[in-house]
């Protein structure tokens, strides 16, 4: 999720695959990012919050995104 992007849900998903990080806050802000799972996936965390820039330069800080109980496991288990 992009700057500007705030407010939003990301919950309850399975990432399959695919480098890490899957989820990646950057510059936005008041997310909720809870439940998720990665597996078989690249090393490193699943969920990443970082600085970035709105387009007429100002530094965007993600603030008050609340993450909870996201994981990364080795294998895949249905759900």
């Amino acid at each position: 999720m992009d700057v500007g992007d705030d407010g939003n849900q990301i919950a309850e998903n399975v990432f399959v695959g695919g480098a890490r990080p899957a989820i990646v806050l950057q510059g936005t802000s008041d997310n909720v990012v809870r439940r998720n799972v990665g597996c078989r996936g690249g090393d490193g965390e699943l969920v990443r919050e970082q600085t970035a820039y709105y387009d007429n330069g100002v530094r965007a800080v993600p603030r008050r995104n609340r993450l909870s109980a996201n994981t990364t496991v080795r294998a895949c288990r249905p759900r």
